[in-house]
Formats: structure tokens, sequence, C-alpha cells
């Protein structure tokens, strides 16, 4: 892989030489996606220091993280804080999201509590928010007081790939020369990932993907319920490296409909060694709680609608799409009805099962269908547990 050197940045300094040789060496070495991103973390510290980091595959559809590559051994506790409370809820700050800055083009990026000495802003983005307000932001989002290094990688017109580097002491700061350097190395970071998923996707010989649905409840509290027997197939599948039974992906759906305003569900394709699979996220009711469907990517069957509740075929195959997050106007055209046709079948269906709308359908098919046998979630806030 190739270096295009950037004519804004100064003469590279020997400790980056020394990185830059060592990316281009595990660019060409073959490796998977997982021991690929730890070679180029390695080779990135001896240029830029830092406290932690996280390299993060993405969805280039939806543009959210779909899978950790590689972590720093100290990161985990504060992974799972920013998955659980921070990720996509920036309010006002919306530049220290990663998929803004992709949206906006922009593939290195420091940000500091100090407005004007965070590096990489495009001028928009600075004009989106004052220096007080984002130095407000920064501190209640729990920024590391060193600040923050992000780096996003494309190849062939694809985000592929996103990293997070930080310092939690705020001496020293990262500086511009940080920024240049992660700019000028992106192209080849992002063909080399998008290579290496390739062959990881070519030559893959693990077990296949589970054939039946993988479900779980995520309560308000952040506790995990598995609901199906596929479910724990499913979460080692999705497991992030060296991290059983935590999977970005899983709780990258479930923060993407935190932030919703107002979806009935949220869906990424996260990757495995195995295959493509789809992750999608729901309400489960008014508690908060958040259910969360697990699947290979091209399997759209989801646990059937119960036949106690009386439902005609077309009703059923309507309120199982809109339980799987299909909106209206989709089921229409997939169901050759009028939008009006469709809303008149789900007043029917509302009506005969006692729901109270949309999030009433989908609390009452995660109660019939998973909940069988599983204790509800108590007013604590409790993990559900089996008896």
């Amino acid at each position: 892989a190739s270096v295009i050197r950037d004519p804004t940045m100064a003469r590279l300094s020997k400790n980056q030489e020394q990185a830059l040789a060592k990316m281009r060496d595990a660019a060409a070495s073959g490796l998977n996606p997982l021991p690929l991103a730890r070679r180029f973390m390695s080779a990135l510290s001896l240029a830029i220091p830092f406290d932690g980091y996280r390299f993060f595959q993405i969805d280039p559809q939806t543009l959210l993280i779909s899978r950790l590559l590689d972590a720093s051994e100290n990161d985990r506790d504060p992974r799972g804080e920013w998955l659980g409370e921070v990720y996509l809820r920036s309010g006002d700050l919306t530049y220290i999201e990663l998929p803004e800055q992709m949206r906006a083009g922009v593939t290195s990026l420091a940000l500091h509590d100090v407005q004007n000495r965070s590096f990489g802003l495009t001028p928009a983005m600075r004009a989106s928010i004052t220096p007080e307000t984002h130095y407000e932001r920064f501190h209640e989002l729990r920024s590391p007081n060193g600040g923050t290094l992000f780096g996003t990688f494309h190849a062939n017109g694809l985000w592929v790939a996103a990293l997070q580097a930080y310092r939690r002491d705020g001496s020293p700061s990262f500086r511009r020369t940080d920024v240049d350097f992660v700019r000028l190395i992106g192209p080849m970071i992002g063909e080399a990932i998008a290579a290496s998923v390739g062959r990881e996707r070519a030559t893959s010989a693990d077990q296949p993907l589970p054939e039946a649905s993988g479900m779980m409840l995520i309560a308000r509290s952040g506790t995990i319920a598995p609901l199906t027997p596929a479910t724990e197939r499913w979460i080692d599948a999705l497991s992030d490296s060296g991290e059983p039974g935590f999977s970005s992906a899983v709780m990258t759906a479930r923060a993407a409909l935190l932030a919703s305003n107002g979806a009935s569900a949220r869906r990424l394709i996260a990757q495995t060694r195995t295959g493509s699979v789809s992750v999608e996220a729901s309400f489960s009711g008014a508690d908060g709680g958040v259910a969360v469907v697990i699947s290979p990517a091209g399997l759209r069957d989801r646990p059937a609608i119960p036949a106690e509740w009386g439902l005609t075929n077309r009703e059923r195959d309507i309120a199982l799409q809109l339980v799987q997050g299909v909106d209206i106007p989709e089921i229409a055209k997939r169901s050759f009805l009028a939008p009006t046709t469709v809303q008149w079948h789900l007043a029917n269906v509302y009506e005969k099962i006692g729901a109270n709308g949309r999030s009433g359908l989908i609390a009452r098919f995660f109660k019939d269908v998973v909940y069988a046998g599983i204790a509800p979630e108590t007013p604590a806030g409790d993990a559900l547990t089996q008896p």
C-alpha cells in the first residue's frame, strides 16, 4: 500500500518515519483485521504517544460501530461507559461523534476542551457551537482531560474503520502534527483494513453462524438478559476480541435507538469471522428497556406472531413487519397496499390484542413470544433473570 504525502505537512520526524515503515509492513502482511489493527496501533504509538485507544470497524451503510478490532488493555471500562452513556448522545457537540466526522469528510481530528486548541475542525464545525458551549459539553461528556485524537478511514468510497486515541493527563496535548500524520496514513489504513476484511470473509473456516435468531433484553440499567436459546451463541459470535460477553455492535444498536427521535427500531450490519450479522434494536415497552434481535444479515425470519392473537394472515404479516422495525410506507410497498390500508389493518390488530399503538404492539410481542418463563424487571431496575 502506498502513502501519498500531504503537501501541507512538514518533513516527517524520525519517529514518524519509523512508524510509517512499520505500518507499511503491517499493510502488506496479509493479516486478518484484528491482528492487523493491533499492528497499526502499535506502530502509531511510536509517532504519537497516548494513554489508551480503541480501533473500530464501521458499518459503511449506517456509519455506526460494528466491531471492535483492537483496544488498549486499560480501555474496557472506559469504552463500556462511553458506549452505554455517551456515544451518539453528544447534544450540541455533534462533531465529537464519529458519524458526524465521516459525513463531513473529516479524516483526522484532535479535540480538547478549548476549541481553538482543537485541530482538524472544518469552518462549519467551528461555527456550529460557541467556544464556551464547546468547553461545557466537552466536560459534561466526561471527555479525557488530555483530549482525544480521532481517525476515520475509507476505501473505495466507503468508510470502513475509525480510531480514538486519548490522553487522560492534560499534558502534553495532541498537536496539529499528530492530526496531519493520521491524515497522511489514513488511505493506507483504510485500504489495508478493507482488503483484510475481504480476505477474512473469503477464507473463514470457522463454525457457521446460528440459524435461529438470537434475542436479548437490555434493561434500562444496562444489564443484558438472553431471551432465546441461540442468544448465547450469538453473543459468542459477536463478542469483541479478547472480551467474551461484550459486543460493541449490540451496545451500538442500543445507543443508536436511544439517540433516535422516535424511531421504532435501529439496525446495523456487524462483521464476525464467519459472516455478516444483522443487529436490530427496538424498544420493548414504556420502561426504557431495549430488545435486540440478532440474525444472519440475509435472514429476515423472526419469531412468529402467536396464533392465539386471532389475527388474519394479512394482519399477522403486517404486525410482524412493524415489530421488525419496518415503517408503514415500506410495509405498504412490500405488501402492495395503500398506506391507509396498512393503517386500517394495524388498527384492527391493536383492537384485537388490546394494544395502545405501535409501542404497545412491540411490548405485547416480546411479552408473549420471548418473555415466557422470564421474570419481569423489578422496580429497582435489577437485571431480568431466569427463574
